[in-house]
């Protein structure tokens, strides 16, 4: 039999590894991660029990795996990049059908851990530190750079950030993962269009007063003298 080289082991293993994951996932979102058991995550995957634990010594890792692969930070680090230097009212409803579509995607592992919330703090709490935190993050630091620059309303950035994946997040929850699309299916650029509109007309400046602070702001100021010293009376 030959031997499999060291490329070929690490390919395999990133596959097995990811097999698991996604059954997983599938298993979890439908029964919850408590009534999941490892023998079941290897048969969902088409596996043996023994082989799980050559790729996970737990079951809460295998959890954990999934929230680092499928985490939102990547990809929304290369978004924000991308559309640094376009101006907000063109790059935001962009920014927000992104984020839309990689949210859907990962609405099954988004159903898990809202079940986990009253259940278990521990991953209430490494959901908040892997998916939510870091996503706040990077945006909040978009929206920083705009406000220095005049162009939106000096508004606490954690905040928009906030208002931004908040609403994302109510929608999927209500469409995706509590079913509503069953009764009021409500089309992507509806989400996108609604999200987009709120947080511009909130954020933004009016062209006027951010032409103005530029102006203002590029305009050379006089230097300051010192104030002449005060005479006393004799």
């Amino acid at each position: 039999m030959a031997r499999i080289g060291r490329e070929q082991r690490a390919e395999l293993t990133e596959a097995r590894r990811l097999q698991l994951l996604e059954a997983a996932v599938r298993l979890c979102a439908s029964r919850g991660f408590d009534a999941v058991s490892v023998e079941s995550i290897a048969r969902e995957a088409g596996l043996s029990k023994g082989a799980v634990y050559l790729y996970f010594p737990t079951k809460q890792a295998i959890l954990d795996a999934a929230l680092q692969r499928y985490s939102l930070l990547p990809e929304m680090s290369e978004l924000l990049a991308a559309y640094r230097d376009v101006h907000p009212r063109e790059a935001i409803p962009e920014i927000v059908r992104a984020l839309w579509l990689a949210l859907k995607q990962r609405s099954e592992l988004i159903g898990i851990f809202l079940r986990e919330v009253p259940l278990s703090p521990e991953n209430s709490e490494l959901f908040l530190k892997r998916i939510v935190y870091p996503g706040n993050g990077a945006l909040a630091a978009y929206f920083q750079g705009w406000i220095d620059a005049g162009v939106m309303r000096p508004l606490p950035p954690v905040g928009l950030s906030g208002t931004l994946l908040g609403s994302l997040l109510s929608f999927l929850l209500i469409q995706d993962v509590f079913g509503g699309t069953k009764f009021h299916p409500i089309p992507d650029d509806e989400v996108v269009g609604t999200v987009s509109a709120v947080l511009l007309s909130g954020a933004l400046r009016s062209e006027r007063v951010a032409a103005t602070r530029r102006r203002s702001s590029a305009r050379p100021r006089p230097p300051s003298h010192p104030s002449p010293p005060k005479r006393h009376p004799l």
